[in-house]
């Protein structure tokens, strides 16, 4: 048995290869102190004190201070939850909607808009814009399903081409969600573009069904259930920062043209609604004549 030299010792200065004498983790040092690292070479035991930036003291008193200050999200009264600046539910819904006050948004909400998106996309195919946008997301699914690791949120990417789902499909439900958060802006909180880009990906994203997972048993419930995987934060933001970032042109003129048609249709039931010119004063007195005759 090799007994580690003291702490005060003072190492000697020896070619050492860490790879060949692999570190030795001492005894646990005092609370707040940083951790020592020895190399055992022959009969000598050579420390070498390793300097880290935050204890794990300091790690849990500053977490500890966190956790006393309350939620930054106005009204909320919960505390903070470990480092974040929120609590853990708002912490939650910044994860995965990009904002502590954002809102989940339904396919619902813009399935009026995506009827009118289909209707235009149906009247100029061969538009160089839907065309190179359809090329884009071709292969983007295509690399995605060739591979999860191909790029972050390829694996959300990879999932919705192995569903059968179609470049137009992703080209739609993104101009369609595009287009109602335009038209209701109070829809989410006005930050950076954040909350937009995370819900214009949830939208893409869910054209497939989620993957099931299965819970393990516990003491009281035997049985084993099934629930739907959650994608992860990190690969939505990724997913709707592509999306967005190459396909934001194209997506603005779809909704100039919805917008121009919205306003000639308003224009066209404008002119049927408007009343017909009285009848002139000439035309007056001749019907007063004619009746004056009978």
């Amino acid at each position: 048995m090799f007994a580690p030299c003291p702490t005060d010792a003072v190492p000697r200065r020896l070619p050492v290869d860490s790879t060949v004498c692999p570190p030795v983790r001492l005894m646990s040092p005092p609370r707040g102190q940083p951790h020592q690292v020895c190399w055992r070479v022959g009969l000598l035991a050579i420390h070498q004190i390793t300097t880290i930036t935050m204890t794990t003291r300091d790690f849990m008193t500053r977490m500890s201070a966190n956790s006393f200050a309350m939620c930054e999200v106005p009204g909320c009264q919960k505390h903070r939850y470990h480092f974040n600046p929120w609590c853990q539910a708002h912490s939650q819904q910044k994860y995965r909607l990009g904002h502590p006050q954002a809102t989940a948004l339904r396919p619902t909400a813009w399935a009026s808009r995506k009827k009118e998106v289909k209707e235009l996309l149906s009247t100029q195919p061969g538009h160089p814009g839907l065309v190179a946008a359809l090329q884009y997301l071709e292969k983007l699914l295509r690399d995605a399903e060739a591979s999860d690791g191909a790029f972050k949120g390829a694996i959300e990417l990879g999932r919705l081409a192995r569903s059968g789902v179609t470049p137009l499909e992703v080209f739609i439900e993104l101009a369609s969600c595009f287009c109602y958060i335009k038209d209701h802006p109070a829809c989410l909180p006005a930050d950076d573009g954040t909350a937009p880009r995370y819900a214009m990906a949830r939208a893409v994203i869910g054209l497939a069904p989620r993957p099931r997972k299965t819970s393990s048993g516990s003491l009281s419930r035997t049985t084993s259930t099934t629930y739907s995987a959650k994608p992860m934060g990190p690969d939505i933001r990724a997913v709707g920062e592509m999306l967005t970032r190459t396909l934001n042109p194209v997506l603005i003129q779809v909704y100039l043209a919805i917008e121009a048609r919205e306003a000639n249709k308003a224009a066209v039931v404008a002119d049927m609604r408007m009343p017909f010119a009285p009848p002139t004063a000439a035309l007056v007195e001749e019907l007063a004549h004619s009746c004056s005759l009978k």
